[in-house]
């Protein structure tokens, strides 16, 4: 919102006080908000030497009624912001008096303008604990009426509750809470109208325009039946896709099969397609084959959009499955949906490390390995592979660290690689995994970069422990640099 100022300029010049002499600029705002802070500015343009006084008043033309603020001004200030807030009941809305007086070496200067007070109401949020209620439920409402700054003002509020056929069903007047919120409850009947209710609310001097907010009444209906989709595999390694089985179930809440008829609507990256089938005692079983979705070398290609999928950083694909019953005799459907991921790789990896290093200290690198799903490797598929791990410094390329063929534990799940940095690894360090099968095939490529920490100092202490007799004696290793 533009504010219009209006300038009251005022110069002077005392024969007997020649310390005083300046010129002084006054400004402030066409229109003042009841509730909100009314600045106004008195700005000095000349320096001087003595403390000025003065005061502020918001008044009628007769000065019957007014809000005056004192003000001063040490000599060491250029420029004052005196602040006066109009709060509901000190004045009504309408056109005032701005009223400014200071007193300079003894004479009293004085200048006026009009500006208007009013009052918009501020902003009123509305919330409700739920949207949609049903019959002898109870609505809770929560108020708050905001300034022009986003803060609380406590104000007495007008409540009205509208039924659908436009009714005023209940009135709450003047509802007030020191805090500015106001909380309030209503109570729906046992036969209500179904539909869109409305909460209006308006302060209740009628100042700005209020606002509302809808909640619905509706009839309650158990639906008479539920639909269940269970996949036949939890996910699927592309490489080894042949099919997959997907069962949809229709049940009555009585227990028996739904006499109809089922369909389902897959997505994969893209593709879509539909299958239908009658229900059988409330059963149908769809498979997806390579017809629908493609051969696994074509889906594979297809998913990775022709690149390797390490290179894109994502190497599971969620075929999404809406599937949707239809009842015979009533035509009532009702639907669910899952997915199954489609993994282009057998394996998963990550790099779990610290994101500093330190300089001419260990550092540890952490290499997590699992199957697709985030599961434990079993030991028969960790013989399939191997890892190469280089490890550079980024800005002069130096090889820092290299492992090449490593074979996976068959005993842990992470592969533990550590080195020492040297004095002039500077900036960041670059970790390179890649993991091959035993026929030298690229499988899953990793790259990480890991910061030099930066304290203000360079000294740094690192605790290790040694060996087992000194693990015994509790003895401990400090290494510093």
């Amino acid at each position: 919102m533009l504010l219009v100022c209006l300038t009251l300029v005022v110069s002077f010049l005392s024969a007997e006080a020649q310390t005083h002499n300046g010129t002084f600029v006054v400004t402030a705002p066409k229109e003042a908000r009841i509730g909100t802070p009314y600045i106004v500015s008195v700005i000095m343009t000349e320096p001087r030497s003595d403390t000025l006084s003065g005061k502020i008043e918001i008044a009628t033309s007769d000065s019957t009624k007014k809000k005056t603020e004192m003000f001063s001004i040490a000599s060491t200030e250029n420029k004052k912001d005196v602040p006066i807030t109009v709060m509901a009941g000190d004045l009504d809305p309408g056109s005032y008096r701005l009223k400014f007086e200071m007193t300079i070496g003894g004479k009293s200067l004085k200048d006026s303008i009009e500006i208007n007070l009013v009052d918009d109401g501020g902003l009123i949020l509305i919330q409700t604990d739920k949207a949609i209620y049903k019959k002898s439920q109870t609505v809770k409402m929560r108020i708050v009426l905001l300034n022009a700054d986003l803060m609380p003002v406590n104000k007495k509020m007008n409540i009205t509750i509208v039924d659908p056929d436009g009714n005023k069903v209940q009135k709450l007047t003047e509802e007030k809470n020191n805090t500015g919120v106001i909380t309030v409850e209503y109570q729906i009947s046992d036969d209500p109208k179904m539909g869109d209710w409305k909460i209006q609310v308006q302060s209740s001097d009628g100042m700005g325009e209020g606002t509302e907010r809808n909640f619905t009444v509706d009839a309650y209906v158990l639906p008479r039946f539920s639909v269940e989709v269970k996949p036949s595999v939890p996910f699927v390694y592309v490489k080894d896709f042949s099919s997959v089985d997907i069962d949809v179930e229709g049940i009555y809440t009585y227990g028996e099969g739904v006499h109809g008829s089922a369909s389902i609507k897959c997505t994969l990256e893209g593709t879509t397609f539909n299958k239908k089938a009658q229900l059988v005692d409330g059963k149908a079983r769809f498979t997806v084959t390579t017809t629908e979705i493609g051969d696994p070398q074509n889906l594979r290609q297809k998913l990775c959009r022709g690149y390797w999928c390490w290179n894109k950083g994502q190497q599971s694909f969620p075929l999404k499955i809406k599937a949707e019953v239809k009842e015979d005799e009533t035509d009532e459907e009702q639907e669910t949906e899952t997915s199954i991921n489609f993994y282009t790789e057998p394996v998963a990896m990550e790099l779990v490390n610290k994101k500093e290093y330190r300089k001419n200290m260990d550092y540890t690198v952490y290499i997590h390995i699992t199957d697709p799903s985030g599961a434990p490797l079993l030991k028969t598929e960790r013989s399939k592979f191997y890892l190469n791990v280089t490890i550079k410094e980024n800005t002069g390329n130096a090889v820092i660290f290299q492992e090449d063929r490593a074979n996976l534990p068959t005993d842990m799940d992470d592969i533990i690689m550590s080195f020492t940095t040297s004095t002039t690894t500077q900036y960041s360090i670059a970790i390179k995994a890649v993991l091959y099968d035993m026929s030298g095939t690229q499988v899953l490529q990793l790259n990480e970069y890991v910061t030099e920490y930066n304290s203000y100092g360079e000294a740094g202490v690192q605790i290790a422990l040694m060996n087992s007799q000194n693990k015994a004696d509790g003895v401990r290793s400090a290494k510093m640099r």
